[in-house]
């Protein structure tokens, strides 16, 4: 059935629909349920991947209900399904890089456009170019072919789609949502300066060349936004190193960011009820689920304690 609701019942629907998202005694209820039994066994990498992408569609089962309910909203839900539509694709490149890789899919079902069993074919680049020419995936094989070249266009793309999907609101619904993927952005600026910086000792020069092609795509003042929340952070969590059992890494600034990104988008969800606010925080809440649930998978996988699964958890405490 398409086009079947109005926007008030579709913002009815996904408070509704909010107020069934996990909080942490959810997280640690499913951690239980989860855990191996005691005879030492351990899931291999297969059945990791295969128990993920059930997950997967159990938490999304909604949004595909949701695609085709408002024609106002289609664009977003469309282009919020591609960011996983992209991660297959990144999956099918590392591949085609002979990059060791776990198959992990993400199933979309009728709206798929790359099919689960390209996997099996052991496409080249070059393969995987001409089988994707005349869709919006096309892009990503544009200019250069080196598995690096291919991963940030990759994402650009998936930037470029959400910023895409802006263009059906009206202005006042265009404004906010641009404000939340700006600030989205700023966010994983932060993140990966600090990452390139301690993880991979890059020089600020080549970070900020790096980080570039990624301003270039957005519009507004990505770097005023990108320090905001630096600055936020430092006054909301003040020594780096001052949760227990944590240090002053690039890990631990992620987890900060998350969470200060995850109390504003809260907000954000109860701006107003009557624009795109609720609909587009509800994608990002959700998004965020399916992380913290593969979050508990790896973690039963690699044997942690409980509380340091449930201590990465990004959710209300």
């Amino acid at each position: 059935m398409k086009q079947y609701a109005d926007r008030e019942y579709l913002h009815t629907r996904i408070y509704a629909m909010k107020g069934r998202l996990y909080g942490l005694r959810e997280y640690a209820a499913v951690l239980r349920e989860r855990e191996p039994s005691r005879d030492g066994e351990r899931r291999d990498e297969g059945d990791r991947a295969a128990e993920k992408e059930i997950l997967f569609t159990d938490v999304m089962n909604d949004v595909f209900r949701l695609v085709e309910a408002s024609d106002y909203h289609r664009p977003l839900f469309l282009a919020f399904l591609r960011q996983y539509e992209i991660k297959n694709l990144k999956l099918l490149l590392a591949k085609a890089f002979k990059k060791q890789v776990i198959e992990q899919w993400y199933p979309l079902g009728s709206y798929a456009l790359l099919d689960r069993e390209l996997l099996d074919e052991n496409l080249s680049p070059g393969g995987l170019k001409e089988r994707l020419e005349e869709t919006y995936l096309a892009p990503v094989f544009q200019s250069g072919n080196t598995f690096d070249r291919f991963m940030i266009r990759a994402d650009a793309t998936g930037i470029r789609e959400i910023l895409h999907s802006a263009d059906s609101l009206n202005s006042n619904d265009r404004e906010l949502f641009l404000e939340l993927v700006h600030m989205r952005a700023a966010v994983l600026l932060a993140s990966w300066r600090r990452r390139l910086a301690d993880s991979y000792g890059w020089s600020r020069e080549r970070i900020e060349a790096w980080l570039e092609a990624f301003r270039d795509i957005l519009e507004g003042d990505l770097p005023s936004l990108s320090l905001k929340m630096e600055e936020e952070l430092e006054r909301e969590t003040g020594d780096p190193g001052a949760r227990a059992g944590a240090s002053p890494d690039a890990e631990d600034l992620e987890y900060r960011l998350e969470m200060l990104w995850y109390r504003w988008i809260r907000h954000f969800f109860y701006r107003d009820f009557h624009s795109v606010c609720p609909v587009a925080a509800y994608l990002w809440l959700l998004s965020r689920q399916v992380l913290n649930l593969f979050g508990i998978v790896d973690g039963l996988r690699f044997q942690l304690p409980h509380d340091v699964i449930l201590g990465r958890i990004v959710t209300d405490s």
